[in-house]
């Protein structure tokens, strides 16, 4: 998504302060602003969302452990 944001920056020249974009709708800086940061906020609100649905048994966190404990000792040897 930053790759996105950085491509919708340069092509509506959010950032350049001293170029004024053609198009009645991209004269407004704040217009561009919302469309450049559109994906940011996207991402981050369904990382925040995927993180809150995610609600795991105790058991599951055990066994989570469990295998993560026994990969890295296997790992080591």
């Amino acid at each position: 998504m930053i790759f996105i944001t950085w491509f919708l920056a340069g092509k509506t020249a959010a950032l350049c302060f001293n170029i004024t974009p053609r198009g009645r709708f991209l004269r407004s800086r704040l217009a561009r602003l919302a469309i450049v940061l559109s994906p940011l906020f996207f991402s981050t609100w369904v990382a925040i969302t995927r993180i809150e649905d995610y609600v795991g048994c105790s058991l599951n966190r055990l066994f989570a452990r469990l295998i993560t404990f026994q990969s890295a000792i296997i790992e080591k040897m």
